[in-house]
């Protein structure tokens, strides 16, 4: 009986940790070019999602909306220096958009 119990709890801790389908089918692959480039490789997380920077380009995954996108970026700016590219699905987000992205961030 404690090993039915033990076995059903696994099971629960893993469905619940494990994204859903339905949430990977709302998020989308996006790729920032960032500056500086990083030296190595560097991971980074932004609002639970880890990205993975090397050299000047940073992948992760975004929300599909295009406010989760803005949000995604703007965040990822704060902890870097600056975005100079935004890519979701391949289809770079606007300059305004983009200009918006780094608005958290002052030149020095």
């Amino acid at each position: 009986m404690k090993r039915v119990v033990s076995a059903g709890l696994a099971v629960i801790v893993l469905a619940l940790s494990a994204p859903t389908l339905a949430q990977r089918q709302r998020e989308m692959a996006a790729t920032a070019r960032v500056a500086p480039a990083f030296r190595g490789s560097e991971r980074v997380a932004v609002d639970g999602r880890v990205w993975r920077c090397q050299g000047e380009t940073c992948t992760g995954r975004v929300p599909a909306d295009a406010r989760g996108q803005e949000r995604a970026c703007t965040r990822l700016g704060l902890q870097l220096e600056r975005i100079l590219a935004f890519e979701v699905a391949g289809t770079p987000l606007s300059q305004e958009t983009l200009t918006r992205c780094n608005r958290g961030r002052q030149p020095g």
